[in-house]
Formats: structure tokens, sequence, C-alpha cells
């Protein structure tokens, strides 16, 4: 008799943990509803709960935005932990980054491997760029000091200008690494085009992740680490972001 009681208990306290969970779903899906209907251009599936009570996360692309769920207070910027030292913003932003990533295939890049890899980098790069070109200059001591660069062509003028074509010409040849080297050397290289270049998808997912210049060094994590880092101060930095993720 009691183990019943006992039983049934438990089966309440369990059918109450679940109406409890569906009232909190549907409660924050009410509640995104209702914020993205006092924000302009701003749809639902863009809010998400933030880890702060009562604060919801914007996603405006490659920053956010965070509102109280009222919708009387709304500021943009970087979500800190003042305890934990986390920057959740960061977290969301590299998580979305990796996502977009991983979803590109691997022939898409033009990988200059590393000797005994520490890490792997992902560069957004223009050919004719000038700080593309002085790191590019360095891919030798990149590669010496164990990272390994993965870059996507992304040329930032339009179609029919001379370095998208040249972006083209290198995915194209039968020696990408070594013409891509050449032409950021400025040396001349067969012009070509095919089919299966990957230079407008990258300009795509360059613009939708909200990266207008070149280069964008990305770590794998997503972090962004700047422009044109020197080679021995960027091992620094994927060093220090190694030590603090714990991988």
């Amino acid at each position: 008799m009691i183990k019943n009681k006992f039983n049934k208990q438990l089966v309440q306290l369990f059918l109450s943990g679940l109406a409890l969970l569906a009232f909190n779903v549907v409660h924050a899906d009410a509640t995104k509803e209702a914020l993205a209907s006092k924000l302009p251009n701003i749809d639902a599936s863009q809010i998400e709960k933030s880890p702060v009570k009562s604060i919801y996360s914007v996603d405006l692309g490659e920053r956010y935005a965070y509102v109280t769920d009222d919708g009387k207070f709304l500021f943009i910027g970087e979500l800190l932990d003042m305890e934990t030292g986390l920057n959740y913003t960061r977290m969301a932003l590299g998580k979305k980054r990796i996502e977009t990533l991983d979803a590109i295939p691997e022939k898409n890049y033009i990988v200059f491997p590393a000797k005994n890899k520490k890490h792997s980098i992902t560069v957004f790069t223009d050919i004719d760029c000038t700080w593309c070109r002085r790191m590019h200059a360095e891919i030798d001591e990149l590669n010496n000091l164990g990272i390994e660069v993965k870059y996507l062509l992304r040329p930032r003028s339009g179609q029919q200008s001379k370095s998208w074509k040249k972006a083209d010409a290198v995915f194209c040849s039968k020696n990408q690494q070594k013409n891509l080297t050449r032409s950021k050397q400025g040396m001349d290289i067969t012009m070509k085009t095919c089919k299966s270049s990957p230079v407008m998808e990258n300009v795509t997912i360059a613009q939708d992740l909200g990266f207008m210049g070149t280069p964008v060094v990305l770590s794998e994590n997503g972090t962004q680490l700047g422009g044109y880092v020197e080679a021995n101060k960027l091992l620094e930095q994927l060093d220090l972001e190694k030590s603090k993720s714990g991988s």
C-alpha cells in the first residue's frame, strides 16, 4: 500500500515536471514572439534566452543585442560573466562560425599543412590584399610553428575584377599552393576557370558572417583573431585560447 502510494507520488511529480517544462517552453516561445514584434526586421528564431535571468539574446549576424523579457530595455554589446570571465557573446559567435565552417566541403579550402601541427586556422583571403600578402609571406614560419593554414579565397571586389579572376585561376589550377603563392607575390599565373570554383560561395559565406575585409583569421573555436598578426604573436594568441578552453 505504501509502495503504491509512493509510486503514485513519483508519477505525479514526473507529470508535474513535464507540465512545468511544457509551460516554460510555451512561455519562452510566446516571449520571443512578443519581443520580435517590438524589434524591426527581427524574427523570433533570432531570439533566445540568455544565461542571465529575464534577458534574451538577439542574433544580429556578426554581433548580438540583449533585451529584457518585457521589451523595455535593449543594449548591443558583449555579455560577460564577471565571476568566471566567460564572454557569452564571443562564445555564441564562435559556435555559429564553426557550424558554418563545418558545412564547407574540404575541397573548397587551399591548405598549407603544419609541421608537428599544434593549431589550425581558417583564413578568408584576397589575393591582392596588402595585409593578406604580408601574412602569406610568413606561411613557412607559420607552418614551422605548428600552425596549419586553411585558406578560403574571398576577393573583395566584383566578379569581373582581376582579383576574382585570379582567385578562380588559383583554385582551378593543378598546383593550388604554388599558384596561390605566385599570385600573392605578384607573379603571373595561367588564367582559367572551372565549374568547381567555390569563390562565389566563399564570398557569400563571408558576407553572411559579417566579414567585410581581409584577411579574416579564425581559430578552431571560431574566435576571430583579427586580420594580419605576426606569426609569433598569432601563436601566442592560439596557445592562450587553447589553455583557456582546456583542450
